[in-house]
């Protein structure tokens, strides 16, 4: 997982890759699977997926309830600011790409979760992913 999120992070090209050979499915695998409650994988699993859902092509990303799993993630790793970043994020991405997104992250329990992260957290990266993400979902009410 460490090596796909290596991959991923700078260049478009091998991102395109590693989408077209399952890439979204295997990430989503491993966030759901058998090492969803390990911490480090985790990290590194939705620091990829965060990459890659940046250009993937919606009917890739529309197989799987990424909004759900993301979410789970973020309630089984409440003390974790890394994942609660890059899961923010990822929720952000998925919200700009339209209507039905905001309205299932925000059904998820997206907000209440972010506004908890706002309270919890002091970093900036965190707190700027999270005013942001409440920015894209406020076009939703």
């Amino acid at each position: 997982c460490e090596r796909l999120s290596l991959l991923a992070r700078n260049d478009q090209r091998l991102q395109i890759e590693i989408i077209m050979g399952g890439g979204v499915m295997v990430l989503h695998q491993i966030m759901t699977g058998d090492f969803n409650m390990n911490e480090p994988v985790q990290e590194k699993a939705s620091e990829a997926l965060n990459t890659l859902l940046s250009i993937a092509d919606e009917r890739i990303i529309s197989e799987f309830p990424i909004v759900e799993t993301t979410t789970l993630m973020m309630m089984n790793f409440p003390e974790s600011p890394v994942i609660q970043e890059n899961c923010m994020a990822i929720l952000k991405n998925l919200a700009r790409r339209g209507q039905h997104y905001k309205v299932n992250v925000a059904n998820s329990g997206g907000i209440d979760i972010c506004l908890a992260m706002l309270r919890k957290f002091s970093s900036r990266t965190l707190k700027k992913e999270a005013h942001e993400l409440l920015n894209e979902l406020s076009a939703y009410f």
